[in-house]
């Protein structure tokens, strides 16, 4: 997906023709694949690995922890298989070999003893990987600490919503994880390397996208793709937080892409609380029915294509029309090409409206608090650019300056040319640089529970800096969120958090503070 285009030799004044947003579609028909390789009797068994050996006929072969897959091996419906920590499995080279999910995978290493599927033939695309259907169950489908690597898409969700924590995904084809009308739970894992994107979903998916890595995804670097690609069919509401993603050696990439081309179709995702560094850009709203809430993410250095003209916003909304109003507030958007970007289609036909700080409404979710710096390119500022003719608020921002003239000059709209919208972006928001805010990283502290272990209560230190979004999140072991202590905005200074661990059992959890771009972890002990 490219994300902008505009005319190289005109800076100031870009016209409508000038500017292409371009998406490109991927239709995705589900359909059932030829079953080979070996299919469990669907007689309500717990299988495992060994267990298999003996009745696979040759698809499965080795012994623990070393096997080899020669064709797909099916679950039946009524069926389980339960995938042993520490397991080794090697897939035959074919695109269709791979495991097949019709009922319960368990697949549950441990950070010591992690599950690795990979290829006979360690080349991108030697083997399917994991493929769950719609009748697999749910709740009970879960891969943690599992490494898959050298597939077509590592874990394809079709119709079903497993759990994925812990998880490492590197040089596969096509996606890290693929989603059809499925919202898995993906926590704690690293995409690296993936030859395109690392995370796709499409047609009713919303899964929970959180606290994960992504780095250097689409290495084949041959279109533009991105990292997280949310769309562009169906009705698609994700939830994407907390993530780092970052690339700087495929200049085609950008972090995270939310697109929406049909009438019947919308996406109202939450975006928050993600460090998106040294990308093609930041977060892309296009289409129509767009209403995500981006909040308190840290954008910058959107610059590693070499040519401004094609890519570079902080977050860019594309086309769309009034329905593509995504709400756009707290962010930290430093360092870009462009702050950014409202881009409209040819003649100036569907130019979108976001909300970037509206002070005249009872809501307080969309006040602003956005911070700009440095957003430039050619030596000149564009914290905003408004390519289009909606008029839209952007009131109580900082933008690098506290003189008003100053931020007229660093915001493109109808006093630049009178075809353009106009931008409603006073007040203007007085606060220290971002600089400044980054020479205190002591202002932010998460320190170690009191009493520890405990029972049933304990109490819970954390520091912030400055007025943020801060998340305090409790997980067991296997990375499931436990306890959501603490989802807000924060002032700076010192916060208490009692934490009653009633419901719990017994045993060791990690809680974890999280701001724009920083975050901790520490360890509980729960005693009864």
């Amino acid at each position: 997906m490219s994300e902008m285009r505009v005319n190289q030799y005109s800076w100031k004044f870009m016209r409508p023709r000038q500017i292409i947003a371009t998406i490109t579609i991927l239709l995705i028909v589900p359909m059932r694949l030829a079953l080979a390789g070996y299919i469990t009797p669907n007689t309500g068994v717990n299988w495992t690995l060994d267990s298999l050996l003996v009745y696979s006929g040759g698809t499965l072969t080795g012994a623990y922890p070393n096997y080899i897959l020669a064709d797909t091996l099916t679950v039946s419906q009524n069926d389980r298989l339960t995938i042993r920590a520490g397991s080794i499995i090697s897939v035959a080279q074919g695109t269709g070999k791979g495991f097949t999910i019709f009922g319960v995978l368990r697949a549950i290493g441990t950070p010591g003893d992690t599950i690795v599927v990979n290829g006979v033939v360690a080349t991108p695309g030697s083997h399917r990987g994991f493929r769950f259907e719609d009748s697999a169950v749910d709740s009970a489908c879960v891969l943690s600490y599992c490494r898959i690597q050298d597939a077509v898409e590592a874990v394809h969700c079709l119709n079903t919503s497993p759990t994925i924590t812990n998880s490492f995904f590197t040089n596969n084809s096509s996606n890290g994880v693929r989603c059809f009308a499925a919202s898995p739970i993906i926590r704690f894992c690293t995409f690296v390397e993936n030859r395109r994107n690392a995370i796709t979903a499409n047609l009713g998916s919303s899964p929970r996208i959180e606290n994960n890595i992504f780095a250097r995804n689409n290495s084949e670097n041959t279109s533009p793709r991105n990292q997280i690609s949310i769309g562009p069919q169906g009705v698609n509401n994700p939830i994407i937080r907390n993530n780092e993603v970052y690339n700087m050696n495929y200049f085609r990439t950008g972090a995270i892409s939310l697109v929406n081309v049909e009438s019947a179709g919308s996406c109202a995702a939450l975006v928050e609380g993600n460090y998106l560094h040294d990308n093609s850009f930041g977060i892309l709203s296009q289409g129509v029915n767009m209403t995500p809430m981006i909040r308190y993410n840290r954008i910058e250095n959107s610059r590693i294509n070499p040519d401004p003209f094609v890519a570079g916003s902080g977050i860019s909304i594309q086309v769309g029309g009034p329905t593509n109003a995504p709400i756009i507030t707290g962010n930290i958007i430093k360092d870009n090409y462009w702050g950014i970007t409202l881009v409209s289609g040819s003649g100036l036909t569907n130019s979108p409206r976001a909300n970037i700080g509206n002070l005249s409404n009872a809501d307080t979710s969309d006040n602003g608090w956005n911070v700009f710096e440095n957003n430039n390119n050619g030596g000149t500022i564009y914290q905003l650019y408004n390519n289009g003719t909606q008029d839209i608020t952007a009131q109580n921002n900082y933008w690098g300056s506290n003189d008003s003239i100053t931020v007229e000059s660093w915001i493109t709209h109808r006093p630049d040319s009178a075809v353009f919208g106009l931008v409603n972006y006073r007040p203007i928001r007085s606060l220290v640089s971002v600089e400044q805010q980054e020479r205190t990283p002591h202002l932010f502290q998460l320190s170690q529970n009191y009493p520890n272990p405990f029972n049933p209560k304990t109490v819970i230190q954390f520091r912030v800096g400055s007025r943020e979004w801060v998340s305090l999140r409790v997980f067991d072991m296997l990375g499931r969120e436990a306890v959501i202590l603490v989802n807000d905005v924060k002032e700076p200074g010192e916060h208490t958090v009692t934490f009653d661990a009633s419901r719990l059992a017994s045993g060791v959890y990690l809680y974890r503070l999280e701001t724009r771009g920083l975050g901790e972890t520490r360890k509980l002990i729960l005693m009864k």
